[in-house]
Formats: structure tokens, sequence, C-alpha cells
């Protein structure tokens, strides 16, 4: 299973799936060469989160970085380039994960 988590962290890393917003487990599957099955069992047990907390984290990081790099991006355009559906997914997930707004948090972070 370690082989697998390697395998699909590299790809997230590289290809960044995550910026799809309509990303699949089916679709990580097919990018590492196994079945949804192995993918969702190595995020559940390999990494003890979920495919969709995974998924949503690493988007968060990227925002970050996206917004700590373009201070002057639009939020509406942050949330795009993410990978999220909408704004207000984004900053319901933002909210969630780093226990703060996106502006509050660059705000404090900056």
């Amino acid at each position: 299973m370690d082989d697998l988590i390697s395998r699909i962290e590299v790809i997230m890393n590289e290809e960044q799936l995550y910026r799809n917003p309509y990303l699949t487990i089916k679709d990580v599957a097919q990018a590492v060469l196994t079945n949804r099955f192995y993918v969702s069992r190595a995020f559940n047990k390999g990494m003890g989160v979920s495919f969709t907390r995974y998924i949503n984290r690493k988007r968060i990081e990227f925002s970050i970085d996206l917004m700590r790099s373009h201070p002057n991006m639009s939020l509406d355009s942050v949330a795009s380039e993410s990978g999220f559906i909408s704004k207000k997914a984004f900053f319901i997930k933002f909210k969630e994960i780093m226990n703060d707004s996106p502006r509050a948090y660059m705000k404090k972070n900056s």
C-alpha cells in the first residue's frame, strides 16, 4: 500500500489533479493505473483521510500558495484556479480546514 500512496502523492504533486473541479476517485485510479477500490483503501486506511478531505486539503494548500504569490488576485480567481466549483465552496472548505476565512487567514499569516 505504501507504493500506491507514493504514486498517488507523486501524481497529485506533479500533475495537480486536485485542480480539476470534477475530479473523481476513478480519475485518480486511472492516473495511478489501478482501480478505485485500492485508491479508496489507500486514502482511508493508508493516509487516514477520505478522498474528499484529501483533495480539499490539497486545494486549500494550493490556494494559500496562490494568494501569497499573487496578493492582488481576486478570491473568485483563487477559488477557480485551486479547483473549487464556486467561491462559496472555496470559502466553506477554507473555513472548515483552516478555521478562518481566506482574507482573515492571510492577514494573520502574512
